[in-house]
């Protein structure tokens, strides 16, 4: 099982002009009972003659069963939904298990980049990339129209952004999420097969999350315009991290870690979301403190180096992107309140006698896209 999960993650440096901002992989964690991993980064900010910050914030390892993108990219939350009052529990009882995500401070502007991976989805455009990717998958080459029907078709289903590979970049408006997002081998080192990032089923050995295991299923149209997609996806990300690491603005460092093995409701008593005694809404707090200095010193730093090189595309694009300040503070009480959760007191739940708890598991992923159609219907 363990040979099949990721073993290797990056610290992240950015510099800045009195000190050093440093997001650190700090632990790892199988969550046995429903095959999730996490990993805790440390985020740190030094600043001379000024108190040192510090947040630690649990990033899941998508596995792309709702992004549609498999490259073990990593995103924010906060705990899993249960019923011992540990961590927030849904209102309408909810699954156990389900990952709240967290959203905090905004303050990056992806919308440019969307619309130009959305652009590039075009026969036209991109005629022997698109002719390359469909005799590497071996589907059926379709032309400009249908291209862009199918282009359209997935934007139009992704409930606003919220589902599908239109959901990648609205996950990451904060860009301390960003950078921790994108400094994963699979996007450093892109794999030479397309078919390395098509999502794979959910199993009992993990190989969802080795991308040396191709999903080598002969793809429909919709599928083949996919691959098109998460290509262009791949390589712009590609392009990101190798600009921000060429242009000196941020290094980073591969670092080995031993994953320890858990459950829900183990995790959650570490996190404590809802204890009495919890450092948790200082945490948060923190946590968006930390993300608005990072993003006033970067856009600082790219500032400072487009006066030197007036004209350089990456740099001229990239300050456009970062606000000039962060929007939309988020505490952990409203990430809370979004998700139609709360720390009262739990619903009785009861698990009937000799039942696994895996075939509640099959449950939850069962209700998945009721509770994605909920929320979207929350957030209009």
């Amino acid at each position: 099982m363990e040979s099949n999960i990721p073993r290797f993650f990056y610290e992240i440096q950015i510099p800045t002009k009195n000190g050093i901002i440093v997001l650190t992989p700090y632990n790892y964690f199988i969550v046995q009972d429903i095959k999730k991993l996490v990993v805790i980064y440390k985020l740190i900010a030094i600043e001379e003659q000024q108190k040192q910050i510090e947040a630690y914030i649990p990033y899941y390892i998508s596995d792309g069963q709702t992004n549609n993108l498999r490259a073990n990219m990593l995103y924010p939350f906060f705990c899993f939904n249960d019923l011992k009052g540990v961590c927030p529990n849904r209102k309408d009882g909810g699954n156990r298990g389900l990952l709240y995500k967290l959203s905090t401070t905004e303050n990056l502007n992806l919308k440019a980049m969307d619309d130009y991976i959305r652009s590039e989805l075009s026969t036209t455009r991109n005629p022997i990339l698109y002719q390359t990717i469909n005799r590497m998958t071996g589907s059926q080459l379709l032309n400009n129209q249908e291209v862009v029907q199918y282009r359209e078709n997935i934007y139009r289903t992704s409930r606003r952004g919220t589902v599908g590979l239109p959901s990648i970049f609205p996950r990451v408006k904060n860009i301390t999420d960003y950078l921790i997002c994108i400094c994963t081998d699979s996007i450093i080192y892109p794999k030479p097969n397309i078919r390395s990032y098509r999502p794979m089923p959910n199993d009992e050995l993990f190989t969802k999350y080795n991308m040396e295991v191709i999903n080598n299923n002969t793809p429909n149209n919709l599928e083949a315009v996919n691959d098109f997609y998460r290509f262009k996806i791949i390589e712009t990300l590609n392009s990101e991290i190798q600009n921000l690491i060429r242009n000196e603005l941020i290094t980073i460092n591969k670092l080995s870690l031993t994953p320890n093995k858990t459950s829900v409701d183990n995790f959650n008593k570490m996190i404590n979301i809802c204890g009495k005694r919890n450092y948790n809404h200082g945490n948060i707090n923190n946590y968006g403190v930390i993300s608005e200095f990072l993003r006033e010193k970067l856009k600082e730093n790219v500032q400072a180096k487009i006066r030197v090189d007036t004209k350089n595309p990456f740099l001229n694009m990239f300050n456009s992107i970062i606000y000039s300040r962060s929007v939309n503070n988020i505490p952990l009480g409203d990430n809370i309140k979004g998700w139609n959760a709360s720390c009262n007191s739990p619903p009785e739940y009861k698990i009937p006698h000799g039942e696994p708890y895996n075939k509640y598991y099959s449950q939850y992923l069962k209700y998945k896209k009721k509770y994605l159609q909920l929320k979207d219907k929350m957030e209009r």
